[in-house]
């Protein structure tokens, strides 16, 4: 997990026969939490992982979505409220672990749906962007190394053409 969400290009692979021994599977719209490490770390499951094995250093909870929004509850979880209820109630000394029963003890704002998913499309959005903004930023870099390699204008032609799916044009 990486600032809220998966980062697709680290995660582990095991074999379909490996995955079907384990009882410990997530659907989609599941809540994972992270029980010590990044304490109260939580992350909404995508469809692409529906399915998928986690692992013992994780909780997992099943929001009811007709009272709270997964992605909502992971906002909040990871929010400033959420992170300060989850270290003043967690347990251990060295290494501190979070408890269901710690887990079950937190106070959540459930706001109606509608708000929900209002504060859960601006979070997509800023990820959106993020995302966007770190293509653009790879795009840049190596833009630049074919400028010095070999000329700016083919540099640009490179980059225009890359960023036609972006919708943005150089000058």
């Amino acid at each position: 997990m990486k600032k809220y969400r998966f980062s697709e290009k680290d995660l582990k692979f095991i074999s379909q026969e490996a995955a079907k021994q384990q009882q410990s599977t997530v659907k989609t719209g599941d809540v994972l939490i992270s029980r010590s490490g990044t304490l109260g770390l939580a992350i909404t499951i995508p469809d692409y992982l529906n399915n998928a094995v986690y692992g013992s250093y994780f909780i997992l909870t099943r929001p009811k979505q007709e009272v709270i929004l997964p992605t909502y509850l992971a906002l909040y979880l990871n929010s400033l409220v959420g992170k300060l209820q989850t270290e003043q109630a967690n347990t251990g000394g060295i290494q501190t672990n979070l408890t269901i029963p710690v887990l079950e003890s937190l106070l959540i704002a459930c706001p109606p749906l509608d708000i929900q998913q209002r504060l859960v499309d601006k979070v997509n959005q800023s990820y959106d962007a993020e995302d966007k903004s770190q293509q653009l930023l790879e795009i840049a870099k190596t833009g630049v190394e074919r400028a010095i390699e070999t000329d700016e204008e083919e540099a640009i032609a490179w980059m225009n053409q890359q960023l036609e799916v972006l919708e943005i044009k150089l000058t």
